[in-house]
């Protein structure tokens, strides 16, 4: 898609470079036939004039050396103009071509990036979440049927990967996403012994090499698997297959001579490269042109060097593919870039070189006798009828029309004989006072032209510019008028005047903040802008936008969203998190693009939605959160129960729910007052959160009435419900720990502290997949919860099948 781009904006270039042809073949032909009419015209009244031996004597004139001087002229001044124009499509076509590669450099980095970070992300999840007995040759096939269709769920988040593994100490396969992998030792790869010897390795993306199994060329993403002690049981592993970095680079369409290119950083080995066969080379290359630019001159750029591979002059665009330790490389050939520069330079210097031997049979041909009264008058009538303006020929000395061509007749609406029976009071709908105020301004502003309004003869009242010539006739002195219908003009004139002030009336307008800017510094903004963030116009031209932003990461990641949409052309439209000049944060809403294709200038528009934001915050709260305790309420905790109910079912994992009741709460209600039992329900709270886990929720139904909810435990029914008491009993235990509350003070700054001891009825319900509805497992845990109330409180009761069979419980 991005060589049909530039190749597109060269056929423009090249398009237009024809039409300059064009135009200046017209403009030159033009110029040189009014030369030699304008001499002819000059020499029939000279004619006039002169005896008959001058006559004679006046066939010198047209002589050929006089007009090889103006053909000589007119054809330097001809070649100049055709060798700029070629060189300024030259450099349009490098500029678009630098412009191209830089973006298809950070469309491939982007890919590469995006794949090198699901393989890390998708092997650290594995070594976090496998369990360090399972990476136990004698635990392998307890766990490996689950440990399996774990992998295989997983492997698809990688495109380019075909299998997920974990290999123990020793280097032998444990488990495998592909069914019926035979088994493998890797103990003598570079990737696991680096893992094995060094405690400190992390992530490895190991060097090219050739699967044992596949026998497909590979590239390595491992990481260690450690256990509490930090002694290696083995790693996670996963390879990217060269073959699918390889039809990408394919598809990027560069050219016949175009090429990609993924080398390491660290020592410049050739990883993969496209054109080219899949192969392993890991031969270091530290000394390569590109490596050493991202070394010295940062982690991307643009470059015009000479491969060493094939011998190829190319532009490169590199960049550094995130923060690993990979660079890509994208190359277009000079000669693919200006193919169709050059055949269509070619095209052009043939048409010229065509033009100007036309030119020059023609002007050989010229005969250098005088031309005839009667020629030179028929060819100046004809000039006068087929030309598109309307002409008139006036009288000054009474203001009347003695001739018209085919066009003014057609303005005007009136025959040939028509016309020639008026003046020029007659068509103009200006008074004579109004005349002279226009001849007035005209000269005032230094005008060549004239404004008035002409009748036509439907009358209509149409508004025209005349340009007057004067030229003699004979004896007599005559006006040429040439006649511009100007209404629409004048129109449009009064439309762009209107919406300019429109434009200053929307810039200057201080609901919306707007600014322009260029390599990411401002260039310009309004007063809105510039008072929205507490700044004033001049602080912030020149500087880099980065001053808005809380940290260099958000100014980064904004870049790395917005400028690849207005890239292509779109508006970028968010929510965005700005930093005032006084240090504190607002929310605005931001829109913006480029001002033209191929312009790296871009407009931006900012309204200040911080207080909607916080209006939306506090709704939120209100509608969600209970108020005393900051829990969530019943409506969030259903929304939460669904969604664990939803993740259980694609995890398999179990889930539950409590319901708690604190015993004894109505007593401290009626002795100390409500305030005393809402700084209990307080302390509840609080020491509930420090019993779950983040992931978790805690919620108040309502007076002392609290559920928590559990997620996400073990796929074992046994296991998940032992978790669950584990979770019940520490709850059970920190709640019946003595309140120290402290409810007023006196005068005196003496606090009045009452003691009290509560404890919790809780019930609960395990659940899995979405087996039943949420309400339903609500109703089961506060089943369970009046059980435990009914058998003497301060106990815990699990609902139906899933009760513990301790007693105690």
């Amino acid at each position: 898609m991005s060589s049909a781009v530039l190749a597109y904006i060269r056929r423009q270039q090249t398009g237009a470079s024809f039409i300059l042809l064009v135009f200046m073949t017209r403009r030159v032909c033009l110029v040189s036939k009014f030369i030699v009419l304008f001499q002819r015209f000059s020499s029939k009244f000279k004619l006039m004039t002169r005896p008959n031996d001058q006559l004679k004597s006046s066939k010198n004139w047209h002589r050929w050396g006089k007009y090889r001087l103006i053909f000589l002229g007119i054809a330097v001044l001809f070649l100049a103009l055709i060798a700029w124009q070629l060189y300024a499509s030259l450099r349009t076509a490098q500029s678009s071509a630098i412009t191209n590669t830089r973006n298809l450099a950070l469309l491939l980095e982007s890919r590469l990036n995006t794949e090198f970070q699901v393989a890390e992300r998708t092997v650290a999840s594995l070594v976090e979440e496998i369990p360090p007995e399972a990476m136990r040759s004698e635990m392998a096939g307890q766990y490996r049927p689950q440990i399996s269709r774990w992998l295989k769920s997983r492997v698809q988040n990688i495109s380019s990967a075909s299998a997920l593994r974990f290999v123990d100490a020793n280097g032998n396969w444990l488990y495998s996403s592909v069914d019926n992998d035979p088994p493998m030792n890797v103990a003598d790869r570079p990737y696991f012994q680096q893992l094995k010897s060094d405690s400190a390795s992390t992530t490895i993306f190991s060097d090219v090499s050739v699967g044992r199994v596949s026998g497909r060329v590979l590239m390595w993403v491992a990481k260690p698997v450690h256990d509490r002690e930090g002694s290696f049981l083995g790693a996670a592993v996963t390879s990217i297959d060269l073959t699918s970095l390889h039809e990408q680079f394919h598809n990027l369409e560069l050219g016949k001579d175009g090429a990609v290119t993924l080398r390491r950083l660290d020592s410049g080995a050739l990883v993969v490269r496209y054109p080219g066969a899949i192969e392993v080379d890991n031969k270091p290359a530290p000394d390569l042109p590109i490596r050493q630019a991202i070394l010295k001159g940062g982690p991307h750029g643009v470059i015009k060097t000479t491969s060493p591979v094939d011998g190829v002059q190319r532009l490169y665009g590199y960049r550094r593919v995130g923060t690993f330790p990979f660079y890509s490389v994208v190359g277009i050939a000079e000669n693919d870039y200006l193919a169709e520069w050059r055949r269509d330079s070619s095209f052009l210097l043939i048409g010229a070189l065509l033009f100007l031997a036309t030119l020059a049979v023609a002007e050989s041909r010229r005969n250098g006798s005088e031309i005839k009264l009667r020629d030179s008058e028929q060819r100046f009538r004809n000039l006068i009828d087929r030309n598109n303006a309307a002409i008139l020929q006036i009288d000054p000395a009474g203001g009347h029309i003695l001739d018209a061509n085919a066009s003014a007749c057609d303005f005007y609406g009136w025959s040939h004989a028509q016309m020639c029976g008026k003046t020029l009071q007659d068509i103009n709908a200006l008074n004579p006072e109004q005349v002279a105020a226009e001849c007035t301004t005209a000269a005032t502003e230094n005008r060549n032209y004239l404004i008035f309004a002409h009748r036509l003869a439907n009358g209509e009242t149409r508004t025209v510019e005349i340009h007057s010539t004067p030229i003699s006739m004979g004896n007599r002195s005559l006006l040429i008028l040439i006649v511009y219908d100007i209404t629409e003009r004048m129109r449009d004139a009064k439309q762009l005047a209107s919406l300019t002030l429109d434009q200053k009336a929307i810039l200057d307008s201080h609901i919306v903040g707007i600014f322009k800017a260029r390599d990411r510094k401002f260039v310009w903004t309004n007063a809105a802008f510039a008072e929205m963030l507490g700044y004033t116009k001049e602080e912030l031209i020149g500087q880099s936008t980065r001053v808005l932003y809380p940290s260099d990461q958000a100014h980064a990641d904004f870049g790395d969203v917005a400028y690849p949409t207005i890239h292509e052309s779109e508006i970028f439209r968010s929510e965005i998190q700005l930093q005032r000049k006084n240090g504190s944060l607002g929310w605005y809403e931001i829109s913006g693009g480029l001002l033209s294709p191929g312009n790296e200038e871009s407009i931006w528009g900012l309204v200040d939605i911080t207080k909607r934001k916080q209006m939306e915050d506090q709704v939120r709260q209100l509608a969600f959160y209970d108020t005393l305790t900051e829990l969530p309420n019943r409506r969030l905790l259903n929304d939460r129960l669904s969604q664990a109910m939803v993740a259980s079912k694609r995890s398999d994992h179990y889930g539950a729910l409590m319901f708690l009741d604190l015993d004894n709460f109505k007593p401290l209600n009626d002795v100390h007052g409500h305030l005393a039992g809402d700084l209990l329900l307080i302390e509840v709270a609080s020491r509930l959160k420090s019993c779950v886990r983040e992931m978790d929720t805690l919620a108040r139904f309502g007076g002392d009435e609290f559920v928590v909810l559990l997620s996400e435990l073990t796929r074992d029914r046994v296991e998940s419900t032992t978790q669950a008491e584990i979770v019940a009993e520490k709850i059970q235990e920190t709640l019946s720990s003595p309140y120290l509350l402290q409810l007023t003070r006196d005068g005196m700054g003496v606090s009045r502290t009452a003691e009290h001891r509560c404890t919790a009825s809780i019930g609960v319900a395990m659940f899995v997949g979405q087996e039943t509805t949420a309400q339903e497992v609500l109703k089961w845990a506060d089943l369970a919860m009046y059980e435990a109330k009914e058998n003497g409180r301060n106990s815990i009761r699990f609902y139906g099948a899933g009760r513990p069979k301790n007693p105690a419980c």
